[in-house]
């Protein structure tokens, strides 16, 4: 199931019953559909509602009020940031470099980009849901990387792409894959060689799933990362579910005590192990990458520690705990 079909589903079950809102049991209730083709295109369900158009619930199932920006916080900075860019239209790229305010609060508030450029009085992006060329995304990479004087990072190229980084992600299912693509691009142009290519940090070579063919993948279901066989999960995390699954398993030999994991921010309320078997309270958030703390806008004086698969952030200002880095060390 697409990311459209999906949408438009929630719709239609919201329509049907006659509602702005619909909470996510309802919702597989009525359509049987599984839970795992929400998780491939929305990282939580009130972000796959407000796509929908809908309201979405606060922590009791009821439906949210306005909360964190307003509705004009929003519309006022948005004509801000395209009166300093003398244009008059405005890019999700271009509104949350000039804001810092990522898109979240406006799906959230005005449901969908285009309702809240029109209430701001601005207009549409031409390049807005434009099907952008993959020999375009590759040589964007190659114009940041000769900025940069080095290949980028994740967060670098978020920080100086004049694509999202979402269209990097989404199209190639991962940065990680966008990058090796981008990489035999450049050496097929002449933009380096094929002995400068970037090495990623994997895990051993006994960790990775080697045996028989290679198929072309279908797209009605979701693609796993690489094999690890670590404990009870099979595959390396793909969304923040499996890295909070993965911290639950490894907790308490971690030194951690969790209090909570709740929707919102921060995920989690823990404690940690201190010398002389004394504890601290932490505050955490589950990413899938470091730098995705950064993407969604978090507050870091609201948070202690990032706990995520990858660390790709190198300027990070707050603690992190890598676990692609403790299950390496483990099965060494």
């Amino acid at each position: 199931m697409t990311r459209d079909e999906l949408v438009e589903t929630i719709r239609k079950v919201a329509h049907d019953k006659g509602r702005e809102y619909l909470s996510r049991a309802e919702f597989l209730t009525a359509t049987l559909i599984p839970p795992y083709q929400i998780s491939c295109h929305f990282p939580r369900w009130n972000d796959a509602v407000a796509q929908a158009g809908l309201r979405p619930l606060d922590k009791k199932g009821r439906p949210d009020v306005e909360r964190g920006y307003s509705r004009d916080h929003l519309l006022s900075a948005a004509r801000t940031a395209a009166t300093k860019l003398e244009q008059k239209h405005l890019s999700i790229e271009d509104f949350r470099k000039a804001t810092g305010i990522t898109e979240r609060p406006v799906y959230r508030l005005f449901g969908t980009w285009e309702t809240f450029l029109q209430a701001a009085g601005l207009q549409i992006h031409p390049n807005y849901n434009r099907k952008i060329p993959d020999e375009e995304l590759f040589r964007e990479y190659w114009r940041v990387a000769e900025e940069l004087a080095h290949p980028p990072s994740y967060s670098e190229l978020a920080n100086h792409s004049r694509h999202s980084i979402g269209v990097y992600e989404n199209r190639f299912r991962g940065y990680r894959r966008f990058r090796a693509k981008a990489q035999s691009f450049g050496v097929q142009h002449g933009f380096l060689g094929a002995s400068e290519i970037v090495p990623e940090t994997e895990l051993p070579d006994n960790t990775k799933f080697k045996t028989g063919p290679v198929y072309q993948r279908l797209d009605d279901r979701r693609v796993l990362g690489a094999r690890i066989d670590f404990r009870a999960l099979q595959y390396e995390p793909g969304n923040e579910q499996e890295v909070v699954f993965l911290f639950g398993m490894l907790a308490q030999e971690l030194g951690f005590s969790v209090e909570s994991v709740q929707e919102g921010f921060p995920d989690c309320v823990a404690n940690r192990q201190l010398k002389g078997g004394r504890w601290q309270r932490v505050l955490i958030e589950f990413e899938l990458l470091s730098s995705n703390f950064q993407m969604h806008g978090h507050d870091i004086t609201k948070c202690d520690l990032i706990v995520c698969w990858k660390h790709d952030w190198k300027q990070c200002p707050i603690e992190v705990l890598s676990l692609a880095k403790y299950v390496l060390d483990a099965k060494k």
